[in-house]
């Protein structure tokens, strides 16, 4: 993935897993298909959903580890576990985590509403979530500017 965002709350974590693509690139071709890039995304998400399916342990450990590492939101701490407020830790995979994938890819002024919505079949039919980079760089506009301690 190339990026992960977390979030921990009272009793569960929901983990969003993205791939971002170029951004010119095209998502879909002519005959509606997903274009190489696309389907690459597609085959490196069902990859990871198989990968966490049969390595959870393993899987929630690295997690938890770049979470004490690389985390990028606040100063990152090696000896903070990373946990929810109730106590679940990251690195247990009997605490309960909310997958969510993602495809970030093309601008929204070069698609067509034919192409918006075969990026919407893709929740459905793959249960990832396509969107261009306007639409994610409006998501992030709605959440407060991060301050670092």
């Amino acid at each position: 993935m190339d990026a992960v965002v977390l979030n921990g709350y009272s009793g569960a974590w929901e983990g969003y897993f993205i791939e971002f693509e170029p951004v010119a690139d095209n998502v879909f071709n002519k005959d509606r298909t997903p274009t190489a890039r696309t389907k690459g995304a597609l085959k490196q998400i069902a990859d990871w959903r198989e990968y966490m399916r049969l390595n959870p342990t393993q899987f929630r450990r690295k997690l938890a580890k770049l979470c004490q590492t690389k985390d990028l939101l606040r100063e990152s701490d090696p000896n903070i576990e990373p946990c929810t407020y109730s106590n679940h830790r990251l690195k247990d995979p009997e605490s309960f985590m909310g997958d969510h994938f993602w495809i970030i890819s093309g601008r929204r002024r070069n698609l067509s509403q034919a192409v918006r919505a075969l990026m919407a079949r893709q929740q459905t039919e793959a249960r990832v979530f396509m969107s261009s980079y306007d639409g994610f760089l409006d998501l992030a506009k709605k959440f407060p500017d991060h301050k670092r301690a």
